[in-house]
């Protein structure tokens, strides 16, 4: 072989390592893209998540009636504990056990 060929033959190389390159970065994209879109909360699923979004807000106005009961009784319920109140109660913040 002469080196003329030689160059040729390493040019269509570089040529289709570059062509199977880009197709595979569009395969392995066009995966992805169908596993993306493809990925569907089966009904069950979204059953649950609405339970467990309704259960959540009970508890977030549950939490939100009680802090206000809180307010109302305890004022200083909010106030961060001293150094020396968790000492004494053995970090308790102040309840028993």
């Amino acid at each position: 072989m002469d080196p003329g060929s030689l160059a040729a033959f390493s040019n269509l190389t570089d040529d289709i390592t570059v062509i199977i390159i880009v197709m595979l970065a569009a395969w392995v994209l066009g995966q992805f893209m169908k596993y993306r879109s493809g990925r569907k909360m089966a009904p069950d699923e979204t059953a649950a998540l609405e339970r467990m979004s309704q259960t959540a807000q009970r508890m977030e106005r549950r939490v939100a009636a009680l802090e206000r009961i809180l307010d109302a009784e305890a004022p200083a319920w909010r106030a961060t504990p001293h150094e020396d109140t968790m000492q004494q109660d053995g970090g308790n913040h102040g309840l028993t056990r």
